[in-house]
């Protein structure tokens, strides 16, 4: 994981993105799932203040010249999780904070780790030992992507680091 120099928290952005595989016996066949890991570009000196980035939220889409990945950190005006709908929730308008290409993201302390592909399907309760290290990037997580077409994260979390 990243090291956070400077002021000592973050707000961390965090998704499960599973990638699927049409096979014969099921359209829906998992390929991959990864977590990944985003954090706010501001630092703070409590967990209080770093909570103050809660209205952050992050999609996936092409850079300008259509050759890479990246990610859009953006705010949502009065975000509130607990009366949103679904296609609220999905609605990726907002003050764009920032851009990150993959090497960028890395340098500011993001990362992608993979869930073990042996673990059982059926498992409740994912640890952080579940995953293993990758080298993968965007572009080979988010194949096929369209400029047109921001990447939706359905399960977002959070965390303080």
């Amino acid at each position: 994981m990243g090291k956070i120099v400077g002021k000592k928290y973050s707000y961390f952005m965090s998704v499960m993105y599973t990638i699927y595989t049409k096979t014969e016996d099921n359209p829906f066949e998992t390929e991959a799932t990864y977590e990944i890991a985003m954090p706010s570009p501001y630092k703070y000196n409590t967990k209080e203040e770093a909570m103050s980035d809660k209205c952050l939220h992050f999609r996936f889409t092409l850079s300008d010249d259509e050759k890479d990945v990246q990610i859009i950190i953006f705010k949502k005006d009065e975000y509130n999780p607990d009366k949103e709908s679904l296609g609220e929730y999905l609605d990726a308008r907002g003050e764009i904070i920032k851009v990150y290409t993959f090497e960028q993201f890395k340098k500011a302390g993001g990362y992608i780790r993979l869930l073990d592909p042996e673990l059982d399907e059926n498992i409740c309760n994912i640890e952080d030992w579940h995953f293993l290290e990758t080298d993968k990037t965007f572009n080979d997580i988010f194949k096929n992507k369209s400029k047109e077409y921001l990447e939706s994260i359905e399960n977002e979390s959070y965390f303080i680091q």
